[in-house]
């Protein structure tokens, strides 16, 4: 993990996955930004970065921005949840 710090300081390590197997490689999850998530790939003697894999397709990041937080970030996160509480009362309620 030094050696992918050491690369991407602002990276925010989510999950590792270390595999029984020793031929395998351990999986590094990590956040480097608002969406852009990312799977590391490193030698589990040497710690050395095999391969990075990103977790999405730009397109399929846009849509997740769109469907939850309306492209806006803080401000798309308010109305979709102002929204979705409005829903549930209107679901509740039966009006």
């Amino acid at each position: 993990i030094g050696t992918f710090k050491e690369r991407y300081p602002e990276a925010e390590v989510q999950s590792v996955k270390i595999y029984g197997d020793a031929e395998r490689t351990v999986e590094l999850n990590h956040k480097l930004g608002h969406l852009d998530r990312q799977v590391a790939y490193l030698d589990p003697y040497s710690g050395k970065i095999a391969a990075v894999s990103s977790g999405r397709s730009p397109f399929f990041a846009d849509v997740f921005a769109l469907h939850r937080w309306l492209l806006a970030d803080d401000t798309g996160k308010l109305i979709v949840g102002v929204s979705t509480i409005f829903f549930l009362f209107i679901l509740i309620t039966g009006i």
